[in-house]
């Protein structure tokens, strides 16, 4: 997604017509009827519309006819069926061609410049950060890693349930049995903390959701590194033989609250940095030249104040220079600064505004 993501914002197609598409394809909404889907209709529509601005005809509207079939296609026949969001990026004059499925669905959204809109794929990548939920009992692990809504089976270490069987046995066998055990699940915690660091280093993950009993947790808890415990975003009871709905299902809100909290501290940093005169910058226009510089090391949105033709070039500028994108709404005090600030990676030049 991040290499995605810059390799898209590098594309200036010139006169040449690009079509950025965005939609929500849930089966779901579906239903015996896919052809009434509102997205599919909304699709149908928005090309029609599109294609009267390019008349006559001319190399422009070759390319968005071979893009226009291109993109029916590929949604009637090439499609996955378990799809929830569907993003296209398509130029077939400058050859370029590219389709993201993932398991969370996109705001339908058709758009054509000369430039791709990256703003709903800037989002998904803020709020659907890599996170691994892990759910453990004294002798099992199951080990998955969140990705752009969905949970992806990583395995985990899996203990011989004998050494947790009670036998019936009294004084100093007992407490010798019983130092035993917890000799065991302490072993076995280690070698679970030590396969989520693991997965955590490969994967980049930003976040850890952990579920069990009250025993495996507490073990766990004592085994940890500090620095894989300071990445532990909540706790939730489920048993170790519930489906992957039912995990997804109870990890999924703590996420997203992780994700929110996350966004509106990052916008409380950069606006305390603003007002320090440090390592902050704020509004629009401030923001943009501090991106185009490679200033801005996060840049933090708040959706419901900024206009589609701002946020668009904002997150543009971002993907070209490798700043993280916040996506936040409602935060008050950015209210102040047309909804936009940045944290910068290094001090803005003096008398440079």
């Amino acid at each position: 997604m991040r290499e995605q993501f810059r390799r898209l914002a590098a594309i200036d197609s010139g006169a040449l017509p690009f079509l950025s598409v965005y939609l929500d394809v849930r089966p779901e909404a579906v239903g015996e009827s896919p052809q009434r889907r509102d997205s599919l209709v909304m699709l149908r529509d928005r090309l029609r519309d599109i294609r009267k601005t390019l008349l006559p005809r001319g190399e422009g509207l070759d390319s968005f006819d071979t893009d226009a079939q291109r993109i029916q296609r590929f949604i009637s026949g090439e499609m996955d069926p378990s799809t929830e969001g569907l993003a296209i990026f398509a130029c077939h004059g400058i050859g370029v061609w590219e389709a993201l499925e993932v398991a969370t669905p996109f705001e339908n959204q058709v758009t054509v410049a000369s430039r791709p809109d990256l703003y709903q794929l800037a989002k998904l990548e803020d709020e659907f950060e890599t996170a691994i939920v892990g759910v453990i009992d004294t002798n099992t692990a199951r080990l998955y890693v969140w990705q752009y809504g969905a949970l992806v089976d990583a395995g985990g270490p899996d203990d011989a349930p004998d050494s947790y069987r009670k036998r019936a046995m009294g004084g100093w066998s007992q407490a010798r049995y019983q130092r035993h055990i917890d000799k065991h699940r302490k072993q076995f915690a280690e070698e679970i903390a030590q396969a989520l660091g693991d997965l955590v280093e490969r994967e980049g993950a930003t976040r850890v959701v952990l579920a069990g009993d009250e025993v495996a947790m507490t073990e766990l808890q004592h085994a940890m590194p500090q620095q894989l415990a300071a990445k532990v975003s909540g706790v939730f009871r489920i048993g170790i033989r519930a489906d992957v709905e039912e995990i997804e299902a109870e990890a999924a809100p703590i996420l997203a609250e992780a994700e929110r909290q996350a966004g509106l501290s990052a916008a409380e940093r950069a606006i305390a940095e603003v007002r320090q005169g440090d390592l902050g910058v704020a509004g629009v226009a401030p923001t943009a030249r501090a991106l185009e510089r490679g200033q801005v090391d996060t840049l933090v949105l708040d959706e419901a104040r900024v206009g589609p033709v701002e946020r668009k070039e904002l997150v543009r500028l971002a993907a070209e220079t490798d700043a993280r994108v916040e996506v936040v709404r409602d935060a008050g005090e950015l209210a102040e600064f047309e909804g936009v600030a940045g944290l910068l990676r290094y001090r803005l030049p003096a008398g440079v505004a």
